[in-house]
């Protein structure tokens, strides 16, 4: 794992960046009650892998009010890697992660993101993996008062790829936007998993997943909005886009909601298709490719999350 700063003038801002097993004694006060909660909390197997088998570490920390101009870049590359990173009150930032996967080797990653009162953080990754390998990336978030947090995702899948994504809204006027797009050809797979937990009122969140599979390909989408009964005035949103280029090519959508409040605005979606073909008539049509018509209306399609990166 490989971390970067962007110059010498973060650091006189009290950011910290050290590897995880030297936070773990001069920070064992925050991480320790955590992990203890985590470890008896999670239910996923190779998340708990993870927590007590990481190969690299990372730990980040934002002091309160410091507000970084240039993002923090991290590389992971063939490994167990755990990522802690710590946002002090009305404190923001943007990570780049970039998770890459060289051979049929197994990776397992898992980022975590605790974000005090106010703080705002951007979180930017990029997963390219080998078509043989196996990779479970894990986002565990958890926001309190005012706090925001927006993740974007690129993935092009290998023979096992899966992103879990966990938030939990823990004060008022929280929000979380995930997002994310996968691209597959092949017969690569990736399977994307999500529960957002609305826990105080007032809160927000907005999930926007794009897919393309071509070919043998195969992807699965699973979305929870869960809404506590004292999380009145949430609003959540949830939509998942598809498109199938290849006949043997599979997708499978299941967004859910679970609601317990009473005063709630909340909506889910999802589509599975092809190309619109009254779209490609109408640029072949001007003389464009049919090729080069179809990549056009895929850069659509897609762009709106790339953008974003």
């Amino acid at each position: 794992m490989h971390s970067q700063k962007g110059s010498i003038e973060v650091l006189a801002k009290g950011v910290v960046t050290i590897p995880l097993a030297q936070a773990i004694t001069s920070y064992s006060n925050f991480l320790k009650p955590k992990w203890a909660k985590e470890a008896l909390e999670e239910k996923d197997p190779f998340y708990i892998h993870n927590l007590k088998n990481y190969e690299e570490g990372i730990f980040i920390f934002i002091p309160p009010k410091c507000k970084l101009e240039i993002p923090i870049e991290i590389t992971v590359t063939d490994s167990i890697a755990k990522i802690e990173i710590v946002l002090g009150k009305e404190a923001e930032a943007t990570i780049m992660i970039k998770e890459t996967s060289t051979s049929s080797a197994w990776m397992n990653t898992a980022i975590s993101l605790s974000l005090d009162m106010g703080a705002r953080c951007s979180l930017k990754r990029t997963i390219n993996e080998h078509p043989e390998a196996f990779h479970f990336s894990y986002i565990r978030a958890s926001l309190k008062k005012d706090a925001y947090l927006q993740t974007v995702t690129s993935s092009q899948g290998s023979k096992g790829s899966r992103q879990d994504y966990k938030a939990s809204l823990l004060g008022e006027n929280a929000e979380v936007a995930l997002n994310g797009i996968w691209e597959l050809d092949g017969t690569r797979h990736n399977a994307t998993n999500i529960q957002i937990s609305h826990l105080a009122p007032h809160t927000r969140s907005m999930q926007k997943f794009k897919g393309v599979q071509k070919e043998f390909s195969q992807a699965s989408f699973q979305g929870q909005i869960f809404v506590a009964k004292e999380a009145q005035k949430t609003q959540a949103y949830q939509l998942n886009k598809n498109i199938l280029l290849g006949e043997r090519a599979i997708c499978n959508s299941k967004p859910n909601l679970q609601i317990f409040a009473d005063d709630v605005k909340a909506s889910h979606g999802a589509t599975i298709g092809q190309l619109d073909k009254k779209q490609l008539f109408y640029l072949t049509s001007r003389g464009i490719p049919l090729k080069r018509a179809t990549e056009l209306l895929l850069e659509g399609f897609c762009n709106e999350i790339y953008d974003l990166l």
